[in-house]
Order: structure tokens, then sequence, then C-alpha cells
């Protein structure tokens, strides 16, 4: 083995997981600091991946040190002699940029330290025991898996795990889902089948640890203060107003009648597919969430039945298509590409040598967007078969990169249409930002608080929630995935941007100021990119899903004209920031506002008493906006094609990114 290395491990802002490629199919096993240790000394051992915790990610500086997310102040060092061998433990040391003996370079896979050439492998072959890792001479009898590859991975974070549940009745061709009728916020409302709606919250539903299914949809409880709490997918018990078997809408708190089992059943033919699953009471002799009906049509019940001795009947097999699939995609265990048998090693380093490569291998190139991966398929597949190597074994390598070839083209392309639509869409227009503070009742000089990561959590809530078409649908719901994707890139890396942090700028400049937000977030979405482009199953499920039809398909169609989808969802955003400055939410009970036009003004109930609340300058409730911009914000005036939806109920209890100051009038 040379001394010098090919490649060395250069600092990005992305966290790795380093894993060992003795880890069998299923289970993907990596470094990881032994019991989340922080002290000099801890172990280093090869362990299974646990979704992203910190004491399995690792990032590198430019001196090729190796520093775990759980101990930033430590790095990978050697600890104690082995006893009867030569080689080190690895372990935790205290970071020291002069100490050679914590760095380290990758070359053909193998982690090498700088200070004795000397590999990085574990102490035993059973992976499945989690070894310690040692730092041996290449070919010591001590040691074992010198093979490692480097697969960027992010922790995304608590994200809102929201899921439309579809009937899998081969009937069912309108994506029929479960469905809370009429869109109700009220117990005890049946339950229904109903065709996608583009992810409306009656028809989203988020599974909990504790057996509950939460719905989207809020439950407003009156009372003396107005609580929203979820509604929770719930079956008939004691003294239930609905009849046996039904299935409803209860309280979002933990009871006997609202525990469900979820049971998955893979696909054998397709298994990029989402698997199968069954939905059943948690009791003695459980019932399953049913369709009655082999041809079902919108607003037919969804019920409980018994299951058939022979199996699952095909109206009680549901898929629970995730609403953030990207991030759900990022959140799968890592795999590194297919292992090279014998046989192909030296015909993959002859592939390598005619492509020109000189810096690593087609690999590690596939994220090298100054490539062409598309031409590089057609040049292999005109290579003559490699000196020394059988025609299976071309055959197979080349079959191979072929089709990671053709897998990495399609995720680059996906992410490109993205590029595009950003600059499209997030060009900041100044006319009609002027427009908007015009609107608001604000000057030029008006100061405006801001807060990065509070700008695009408004943008993903409006985007995703406007529904101007049924086309449109899925697409918002793709535009609002990438943007959460790159909020939560951005916060899982140490380096990125500081994105509680507020500001404050005059209403002249927020364009500016919001130009820059999102020309960083873009960044941290672009970085998402390597993520799949190095790991073989993010790659494959990704593609499966770029390439699919469906609720979940991330099938892009650039001459969709997507900026209608966003547009009202930025400029919502914006009003959101600038109103607060100088209008606020006034309540007053029992009083009638006969004064004020319809457009501000919305009847609730506080404390049993009939109450009108309405917008009006900040401790002056007797100022009150231009009627215009009340049609503007509600979308009843000429522009309305300009902000879509707002919800009167999230604007007048300033909530969902409406952060108004509330006064109740007391009487």
């Amino acid at each position: 083995m040379s001394s010098e290395p090919n490649f060395w491990i250069t600092s990005y802002p992305n966290q790795y997981f380093i894993y060992n490629d003795l880890s069998p199919e299923n289970t993907s096993y990596g470094m990881n600091v032994s019991g989340y240790g922080t002290s000099e000394g801890t172990p280093i051992v090869a362990w299974p991946w646990q979704g992203g915790l910190q004491n399995e990610l690792w990032t590198y500086n430019e001196n090729g040190q190796i520093l775990p997310g759980s101990a930033g102040s430590m790095v990978i060092g050697l600890g104690g002699a082995l006893q009867g061998e030569q080689g080190y433990n690895v372990v935790l040391v205290p970071q020291n940029g002069e100490d050679v003996s914590q760095q380290w370079f990758l070359q053909d896979g193998h982690l090498i330290n700088k200070n004795n050439q000397w590999v990085l492998a574990l102490a035993s072959s059973e992976i499945s025991a989690t070894p310690a890792l040692v730092c041996v001479p290449e070919g010591s009898s001590y040691a074992y898996g010198y093979h490692w590859t480097m697969i960027p991975a992010t922790d995304t974070g608590p994200l809102p795990d929201w899921k439309y549940i579809q009937t899998q009745l081969p009937e069912a061709n309108d994506n029929f889902g479960i469905n809370i009728s009429e869109d109700q916020e009220a117990y005890f409302t049946p339950l229904i089948l109903w065709p996608w709606q583009g992810g409306q919250a009656n028809e989203l539903w988020a599974p909990q640890e504790d057996g509950m299914i939460l719905s989207k949809l809020m439950h407003e409880s009156i009372g003396p203060n107005y609580v929203f709490t979820p509604l929770a997918l719930t079956f008939t018990g004691p003294n239930s107003p609905v009849s046996p078997n039904t299935v409803f809408t209860g309280p979002g708190t933990l009871s006997a009648f609202n525990q469900w089992i979820i049971t998955e059943i893979p696909s054998q033919k397709h298994p990029h597919d989402l698997p199968q699953v069954t939905i059943a009471t948690n009791e003695e002799t459980p019932m399953l969430l049913t369709v009655q009906s082999s041809s079902p049509s919108q607003g037919d019940p969804v019920v409980l039945a018994a299951q058939p001795a022979d199996g699952p009947a095909p109206g009680q097999l549901w898929k629970m298509f995730p609403t953030n699939q990207i991030n759900t995609l990022l959140q799968l265990p890592p795999l590194s590409f297919p292992k090279l048998k014998p046989g192909m090693v030296k015909a993959y380093a002859y592939i390598n040598k005619q492509l020109g490569i000189s810096s690593g291998t087609i690999r590690s190139q596939y994220a090298n967007l100054a490539e062409d991966l598309t031409g590089w398929s057609v040049l292999i597949g005109a290579m003559k078969k490699a000196p020394d190597t059988t025609e299976k074994d071309w055959k197979e390598l080349v079959d191979q990169l072929q089709l990671e070839l053709v897998h990495a083209s399609v995720v680059r392309n996906f992410f490109s249409n993205w590029a595009t639509l950003e600059a499209n869409i997030f060009q900041i227009d100044s006319q009609n930002l002027a427009n908007i503070i015009e609107w608001a009742g604000l000057s030029d000089e008006s100061m405006i608080e801001c807060m990065w990561s509070s700008i695009i959590q408004g943008l993903i809530y409006t985007v995703a929630t406007i529904t101007l078409n049924e086309e449109l649908a899925i697409f918002q719901n793709m535009v609002a995935n990438l943007l959460n994707t790159g909020l939560s890139a951005a916060n899982a890396c140490p380096t990125g941007p500081e994105l509680d942090t507020n500001y404050s700028v005059e209403a002249a400049d927020l364009g500016n100021k919001l130009a820059e937000s999102f020309s960083s977030l873009n960044t941290w979405i672009q970085s998402c990119i390597w993520i799949f482009l190095a790991d073989w199953r993010k790659m494959q499920k990704i593609v499966h899903l770029i390439g699919a039809g469906g609720i979940d398909s991330l099938a892009w169609q650039p001459s969709l004209n997507l900026y209608p989808a966003a547009f009202p969802g930025y400029n919502q955003v914006v009003l959101q920031m600038l109103l607060p400055s100088k209008w606020q939410i006034f309540w007053n009970p029992g009083q009638s506002c006969q004064w004020l036009p319809a457009s501000n003004q919305f009847p609730l109930m506080y404390e049993g008493i009939n109450t009108t609340a309405f917008m009006a300058e900040i401790g002056d409730s007797g100022t009150t906006p231009d009627p215009a911009m009340m049609s503007f914000i509600f979308g009843t005036g000429p522009d309305s094609q300009m902000m879509g939806i707002v919800n009167p109920n999230d604007f007048f209890f300033g909530i969902n990114g409406w952060n108004f100051t509330v006064t109740i009038f007391s009487n």
C-alpha cells in the first residue's frame, strides 16, 4: 500500500456515518462512541445504526481529525497498545492539532493513520458482537473488517410525521383514504373514505409510540381559555353515542379506546414500496379497520371487523404515505454500494483509469456535479473487457456501475429542478414587496423583527396548506418537503446558520434579508444531494419515488408552473412579519362591532359569551386597517390570487405564524 493518500478527508458541513463493510445486509454497523462517553479513553466500537444519534455521527476538519458529534472537544486517536500484537486500541483523545496520530486519510476504503500507516479495523470478525475498533498493520491476524464507507447523514430532528392512510382495495382507483367527515372539529364525528385532497388537516394522521393515531385537525375546547387539542382515531366504547364497530374522532388523550396496533406486511415483489399495514384495536380479540365494500365509493364508512382466519381481507389492508418523504428517506439506515467481488477489483481500477479519474473512484464522483455521469455510462458500455477479468465479472461490474450512474443522474436532475424552481419563486419581486408594505400600512422606515427559522417554518406551513387546485396539491407538498429538508439540514449542522437569532431590519431592506435567507436555505437543500449520492439505499429509494405515481410520488414536472403554489405562501409569510409591528388583535366579549367591515371581524366564544375579534393598531382599538388590506389578507379582493386562503381562526387567535398580541376587553 502506498504511504501517500489518494483522497484526503476534508471538512464538509454534513456529518458522516462511517459504515463497516462486514455489516449484514439489513443492518448497518458503524463507528460509535461507546456508552455515549465524552471522557478521554472512551472506546470506539462498531454498533448498529441508531437513527442518527450524535455518538454515531462524525465530522472532519482540515487536519484529517475525526470528531464525534457527542463530544466535540475529543477526536479519534490511539489508546493503549494491544497485548501480544502490534497495534493500539482506538479511543477518544483530547484534540491536538500537532499530533499526527490523530490524523487519518481514506485510501481504497481503508482509514489509515498518518503516524504509522496502520489501518482502522475491527477486533473481531463477529460484527454483531459490537467489537472494539483497533489500529493495526494491514494483514494482522488480530483484526478484521478493514474496509469503511463514509456516508453523509443528518440528524433531521423531530419533524411532524403526518401520514395519509390509503385503502389498498384494487377497485379504489381514486386514492381513497381515511377522512374526518365534513372537516368537523368535533368529537364522535364518523370516519369515512374520501379522495386525496392534497394534504388537508382532516385526512392526515400521526401514529404515536403509545398506540394513539392523532389527527392533524384540532379540537377547540371552550372554557376560560381557548385550548386546541388533537383529535384521535377512536373506536366504540361504553356509553358511546355511536353505533357498535363505528370508527370516529375522540379526545387526543390516551385511553383503552384509542390505542391501535399497526402491523406491517412488506411487499415481496417491490421491496422499495411502502409496506401494507393492518390497523387493529388493542384488545384481547382485536378488530381491524375495515372497508366493507369491495368497490368503495366516496363517503363510505370506515368500520371495525374481525380478521378472517386466512389473513386480512382486502378491505383491511392500508398504506401509510408519509407527507415528509424526503426527511423520511434521510432517516433510513445508511448502506454502502455493493461490494466488489475479488475478480472485479482490478477491473474497477481499470475503469477508473480509463475514465481519467485520478482522485478517488467513480463512486466518489457521483456528487461531483462537474462530471458528466451520462457520458461516463456510455464510455463504460463501450469499453473492452479489462485484462485478467472474466466475462461474467466484467458484465456484472459494468451492469452495476451503469445502474448506479442512472440512479445518480436521476437524483441530480431532481435537485437541479428544485434549484431552477427556487430561482423562479424565491427571487424577491421588489415591487410586490413594496405593495405589501403599503397594504400593511407601514413606511419604508418601519422596523421589522424577524427570525430566520420562523420565516422558513411559516413558508412551509403556508405552502403546504394553501391548496389552489388538485393538480398542484402533490407538488405543493413536495416544495414544502424540500423547504423542511433544508431547514432540518441547516439545523443539524454545527456550522449552520443561527436559526433562532432575532434581527431587526427596516421594511425597505426586508427584501434583501429575505433573499439572503432563501439563498442560504437553498445551499442546505443542495447539500442533501451528497447524502443521497453516497448512500445506495437512499439513492434507490428516492429514485423509486421520483419515477412513481401516486400520493408519495416525487415525480417532477418542470413544465408545470409551481410559482402559483408557493407565491401566496411567500406573501403570507411577509405579512406575518410585517403586521405585528403595527397591528394587534382585540377581543370584545358581549359587544357587537357594527362600525367594522365584515372582513375585519370574527365571531368566537369566550367564557361562554359571544365575542367579536378584530384587528386595530397596537394600543389603539379605534384605529382599524383599510378594508382593502383585509380583503387582500382573506383573498376576497381583486388580488385574491396573491394570498390564497388565510384561515380566520389562525389569524384572529394569533396562531400558526400569525403571532399577534391579543387584548381582551373587560366589560
